[in-house]
């Protein structure tokens, strides 16, 4: 008579039982994370593509059509970006300085030559003018623009620059389109620098002015929102970027330039 074995059944003998709830959750899990993850690397590079769009170049024409200036060259805030623009005096005694602060994709002409206008008109009317490129556009140096977001950094080097230059102590900001959003950063850390200096870099604390330099501003074409302008370009340039991509691409955005806070 054959001996039976004590233990019937052996532990690899036994099926496993697979909870279906934890099937019918973790795998849409999964997905919906890779989803998330893809659309993240997607707006990284989109946003890169936008930011390193090829800098437009100062358009070729007779210099005799400007008025007097001198050839301006300062440097960023940053410390490492090289900016190049011209300096107007104002004809009869100065009431102020315009500063002009082009749009993204542009350059110190914002309107191309017919850009000479505004400045006859500024220095007519006693004030000088500084117009320059910013970053990666024009003559000035930079590997990325970043929709004003990087750029107020430019207009505070701007400020600084006009005060070596002249002894008036009224500076006008002039922005056009995003270069509004790069206006209104740059007096926004001027006045953090005033009541909140713990909130600001050192290069900023101890610049020689404060926000009660800027007299006022000239905002041309402002949108609702700082974020409208890379948005704009994300559906013009960008794959599927009237869908998803044009609310993910502005935070790409601001997180590459080291900005956080959408500026309305």
């Amino acid at each position: 008579m054959k001996r039976k074995l004590g233990i019937e059944h052996g532990a690899y003998g036994k099926k496993r039982n697979y909870n279906p709830f934890v099937r019918f959750i973790v795998l849409p899990l999964t997905v919906l994370s890779l989803f998330f993850v893809g659309i993240g690397i997607y707006s990284f590079i989109s946003a890169n593509s936008i930011m390193r769009h090829k800098p437009k170049q100062l358009e070729s024409f007779a210099n005799n059509i400007l008025p007097a200036y001198s050839v301006a060259y300062f440097t960023s805030l940053d410390g490492n970006t090289s900016l190049s623009g011209w300096f107007f005096p104002s004809r009869g005694v100065s009431k102020g300085t315009v500063i002009m602060v082009h749009s993204n994709g542009n350059n110190r002409l914002q309107y191309d030559s017919d850009t000479v206008y505004l400045y006859d008109y500024f220095i007519n009317n006693r004030f000088n003018v500084l117009s320059f490129d910013l970053r990666h556009s024009g003559n000035s140096s930079g590997n990325l623009s970043a929709f004003g977001y990087s750029e107020w950094e430019d207009v505070l080097a701007a400020i600084s620059y006009t005060t070596l230059v002249t002894s008036s102590g009224n500076i006008i900001l002039y922005g056009f389109q995003s270069g509004v959003t790069a206006c209104l950063l740059a007096a926004e850390k001027l006045m953090l620098s005033a009541y909140n200096p713990e909130s600001v870099p050192d290069n900023i604390t101890s610049l020689p002015f404060n926000h009660e330099i800027i007299g006022g501003f000239i905002l041309d074409m402002p949108l609702a929102s700082s974020d409208d302008y890379i948005r704009y370009h994300a559906i013009k340039n960008v794959l599927a970027g009237e869908k998803l991509m044009q609310y993910t691409i502005p935070v790409a955005v601001r997180l590459s330039a080291g900005s956080q806070p959408v500026l309305s």
